[in-house]
């Protein structure tokens, strides 16, 4: 595959991660970067491959003696975002692997706006709306939505919310939202899976790599079009 852009981020060891089978448009290649010296000779190595697209996290601090990371070479924040998203979700579509479970990913902004959708090959068509679903009622109420369930019981203060919200309120795990400085700015939604409690151990190996990638600092983007990958059956 031909790589065209890569992600550098702080790992306690340097490791190169790259999906081929994931439908990727710019094919993102993620490395975990140990130490400045391997962030030199990784740079170096991309450079003469001829990636001239790198993204560099703000948590790893080095001087780079190359031109390949000069902020004319950057990508922008559209870009960046885009990168954290698909790296993140890499990682959470490999446990879904390792699970057997094919699943559908959604993540949303703070207004419940999708911003990012993929489907792994075999997850169930319906999968694509319910993970919407749980995104948006994880930023709706400000919960994950495995949280709702109880409430949702007769006697709960949610009682028959999913029939009064038409159905866009989900009450099954999968949707956790993204908390910064105790706000929420985003969520994640996972659906495929036939126990909720699988797309909620999913959705939160998603949050982690997203949360350690610092998305919420490229979540100011208002006008950022939202990027969805559809693999077919």
């Amino acid at each position: 595959m031909l790589i065209e852009r890569a992600y550098l981020f702080p790992s306690q060891k340097t490791v190169i991660d790259i999906k081929d089978d994931f439908d990727h448009p710019n094919h993102l290649l993620t490395i975990g970067i140990a130490s400045s010296a391997d962030a030199e000779k990784v740079i170096s190595t991309l450079k003469a491959q001829g990636v001239n697209k790198i993204d560099i996290s703000p948590d790893l601090n080095f001087e780079s003696k190359t031109t390949v990371v000069e902020p004319h070479c950057r990508d922008s924040d559209e870009d960046k975002l885009l990168g954290i998203i698909t790296a993140s979700c890499l990682k959470a579509v490999t446990l879904a692997r390792e699970l057997k479970i094919p699943v559908t990913f959604s993540l949303v902004d703070q207004a419940g706006h999708e911003l990012f959708s993929y489907r792994m090959p075999h997850a169930l068509l319906v999968s694509i709306e319910l993970a919407r679903k749980k995104a948006r009622t994880a930023v709706y109420m400000n919960s994950a939505t495995s949280a709702l369930h109880s409430l949702s019981q007769p006697e709960g203060i949610l009682y028959n919310i999913e029939a009064i919200s038409q159905g866009q309120i989900v009450t099954f795990g999968g949707g956790l939202p993204l908390v910064y400085d105790g706000k929420v700015f985003a969520a994640v939604g996972v659906s495929g899976a036939s126990n909720p409690e699988d797309d909620e151990r999913i959705a939160n190996c998603w949050i982690h790599y997203l949360t350690s990638l610092h998305l919420y600092q490229y979540l100011h983007i208002s006008n950022l079009k939202g990027v969805s990958y559809n693999e077919n059956i």
